[in-house]
Formats: structure tokens, sequence, C-alpha cells
């Protein structure tokens, strides 16, 4: 091992992951916006907006069931023992659960931009395992031979069919695309914390009019600094000596102003309905439940879909793709309150689209025992009062009430 690679493993032991190209930005010493702060994925997600936006998408899509589903005909059937499905709803490696994997992943693609996870194979080629790799030990080339790889730090290559991999639009990291924007948020953040450390007191110039030996300079700041160290009080000035303010305050600076439109911008960045993050007070409840559809349909299902093709496509063997897929099931985001559930499945149960079994199924309850439950009925709201009696005695011969 050569010194530098042995100075390059005793800075990623104290710092971790990192990029070769970025460590001067990512220990500050260029700062990456015109704001002058360091704005990189770790200070970006200490912006509460930032944070509450990754949190947000990502725990909602890890909550989710996720399974391997077959094909038959015109028949769709959960196929629960399927080792994918164990992987992906279950145990995707003996560190982690699931929820915790797919939380994580997700988190990673939608901060870095990309999401890397090391498929393990048995012999036979099956998937027995998946384990994350962060997007920094992750470097795409090609190997002399002209073979495409992903060359993981202190591991090496590996083919792309081993590799798990979502990204979002051109695969590229948000926080540094929109580093100018995250920085005015940050900087006011910094700004914000300063001024309230200070007790809101300002920069200022002290002034006299009077002349002053050096001695009485040094004591005269030595004395408001000891003065106004914890903070704003009245105090004496000597030699008509006068404080003279040079910063702008925080109504001057529109402070909260900044802050409430880098966080509607911050929204948009993500594509993230400003409610959803508690960004947006000023709504009602018809107005909540239209942002909840907007972030079912232009938040999470597009990172929904890029999982499940990038899992059919790398944990299905080749053979099993025309009768299995995987798919995420979206139900839960557009459930309803108990009145708006209850309408919704007595109408479906009305018109014959569902038994009263696979609505019990649907809230968690037992199946009704015998065979009546899984028959599908109509509601007969016209009859002929003469017909009646033969309808009734037709529906009690066939079990059906």
């Amino acid at each position: 091992m050569n010194r530098i690679q042995k100075i390059s493993n005793a800075l990623r032991a104290r710092v971790g992951w990192f990029n070769p190209n970025t460590i001067a930005t990512e220990m500050g010493v260029f700062p990456l916006s015109s704001a002058g702060v360091t704005v990189n994925e770790n200070t970006a997600l200490s912006i509460a907006t930032v944070y509450a936006c990754t949190y947000r998408i990502a725990s909602t899509i890890a909550s989710m069931n996720c399974n391997v589903y077959a094909r038959d005909e015109n028949r769709v059937n959960l196929v629960p023992n399927h080792p994918t499905n164990i992987l992906i709803s279950d145990q995707p490696n003996p560190e982690q659960t699931a929820f915790e994997f797919w939380e994580t992943f997700t988190a990673m693609a939608v901060v870095n931009g990309l999401a890397f996870a090391h498929i393990e194979r048995n012999n036979s080629g099956q998937p027995t395992a998946m384990r994350l790799i962060h997007r920094d030990d992750v470097e795409e080339k090609t190997t002399a031979d002209g073979v495409f790889v992903y060359f993981v730090r202190g591991f090496g290559n590996v083919l792309p069919e081993n590799m798990l991999v979502v990204g979002n639009m051109h695969r590229k990291s948000p926080i540094r695309v929109h580093a100018e924007n995250l920085g005015v948020s940050l900087a006011a953040t910094n700004f914000g914390a300063q001024y309230f450390s200070n007790g809101g007191q300002l920069t200022g110039v002290l002034s006299s009019d009077q002349p002053m030996t050096n001695e009485q300079r040094e004591k005269l700041v030595h004395l408001y600094r000891r003065e106004t160290a914890s903070g704003p009080k009245t105090i004496l000035l000597p030699f008509g000596v006068k404080h003279q303010r040079i910063a702008i305050t925080a109504d001057e600076a529109q402070f909260l102003q900044t802050r409430k439109l880098g966080n509607k911008e911050i929204c948009t960045i993500f594509s993230m309905p400003a409610a959803m993050v508690g960004v947006d007070a000023d709504v009602t409840y018809s107005n909540v439940e239209q942002q909840q559809i907007m972030f079912r349909n232009h938040t999470v299902m597009p990172w929904v879909r890029r999982i499940e093709a990038e899992i059919n496509r790398k944990l299905l063997m080749s053979f099993e793709r025309p009768q299995l897929y995987v798919e995420h099931d979206l139900s839960e985001l557009v459930r309803g309150d108990l009145k708006t559930r209850a309408d919704y499945f007595q109408t479906l149960l009305q018109n014959g689209v569902m038994t009263r079994n696979e609505v019990r199924a649907a809230i968690r309850m037992n199946p009704i025992e015998g065979n009546g439950g899984d028959i599908a009925t109509v509601q007969v709201n016209q009859i002929d009062l003469d017909s009646l009696e033969d309808y009734s005695r037709k529906l009690s011969e066939n079990k059906i009430v």
C-alpha cells in the first residue's frame, strides 16, 4: 500500500464517505455557493424542510407493501414464499429490516440523486441478499475488455446485473444542482442562529468626539464586550462614546420572508406539496386532501415505478418475468376516513365488484365461514311482487342469504 492510499484510508476513517473530486469543498476549503456557505448532502439535511421532504418520501415508500405477484390468465396471486418476495418485504440482509433498508435506499436516491445496493447471489444465480453502498464509494468505469462495471471502493468490480441502481432525472444530486438556492436557506439559518445567540445585538462601531489614549480605548472595548457578552444590556459609555450599528436587523433583512420563500423553493425542488411537510399553513381540509393526491401521483409514484422496474429487471430471473412481477400497494395513500371507506366498499359490494371476504381481507378481518363470503352479489332494486316469493326461494336454495 502506497503512502497516498494510506492517507486516503486514514481520511476516510475520520470523515466517512467522501468524493475525491470534491473533498476540498466537503471540508469547507471552498464554499459551494455564492452565499459563502458549504452546501453538500450533509449540510443540506440540516435545513428542516430538506430533511422533512427526504423523510416523508423515504418513510412513505418504505411503509408500503411491496410484493411479488404471479399472473395466471386474468387472475393475480401473491407469491409470499418467493425468495425475492422475502428479500424485498421481510429481510434484505441479516443486519437490516425491509423498512430500514428501503427507507435508507430511497433517502440516498432522493438526496444524492443515485442509490446503490449490491445484490448477492447463490450458485444458481438466485438473489440472496442486498447491501447498501454509498454513492461516493461507487465509480462507473469500463474495464480493459470493454465491459461496463461499477467499481466499489474496498470491494472491487461489480457487474451491472448485480447492482440495484435507482436514480432521479439525469442521476444528479438535487443538492448540487440547486446549491445556490439551498445556500441562501443555509445562510439565513446561520444568520438567525447568530442573531439570537447575540440576543438580537447587532454589530456596530464605537465612536467618541474626545481624543482617547490607547489604554483608554482598550479599556473601553474590554468594558463593552464584557457588559454585552451575555446579551444586550443598558450600559453607560464614558468619554461621550456613542454606539452606531452597521448591520441590518432581521426585519430589514426580511428574515422570515426569506425563510418562507426558501422553504417553498425546497418543496418545489423535491416535488413535495408544501402542506405535507408543514410549510404551508393556510390550507383547508379539502386542500390537504388534494395535496395528498398530488403527493401520491407526482412525488411517490415516480420513485415507486423506478424501484419496481429495477427490482423486476434484476431480482427476478429472466425465465420468471413473463409470469412474475413486483408491485407496491399504493392504496394506503388514498385511504379516506371510515365513512368514505364504508361507502366505497358498499358500492363495490352492491355492484358485484368485490365479495364480502375480499372486503374483509382489505380491512384486515378474517373471512366468513363457509362459501357465502366468496360469492359476488348484486343489489336488486326493482322486482315484480309476483316474482318476489320465487326470487327469495332461489336465494335460499343457493345459500346466498
